[in-house]
């Protein structure tokens, strides 16, 4: 089945496999496609470089993703924030 998949030599993917590349590395793809894409990968030296990188790059910015913030933490933290601006002015007063 080698005929189906097509050699592109200049290091950069194939134009036409961008977007199933895109798919297949942030795991969009299912079925088909996602097997078109990583079959392709396999024959094809630049698109198999442009999706090993782009899973990496995905990998790397989920594992360094910041958990959403508390919205109640934040709202106690403002909270305090006034509590003490408040006590400070009252001290500066009296």
């Amino acid at each position: 089945m080698r005929f189906f998949f097509h050699r592109h030599h200049e290091g950069e993917p194939c134009p036409h496999m961008e977007g199933l590349l895109n798919r297949a590395a942030d795991g969009s793809s299912k079925g088909l496609a996602r097997w078109y894409a990583l079959a392709h990968a396999a024959h094809c030296s630049g698109c198999k470089k442009f999706l090993d990188n782009l899973t990496r790059m995905i990998e790397q910015m989920r594992r360094e993703k910041q958990p959403p913030v508390d919205q109640g933490a934040v709202d106690r933290l403002t909270a305090l924030v006034r509590e003490v601006g408040a006590v400070e002015s009252a001290t500066e007063q009296g």
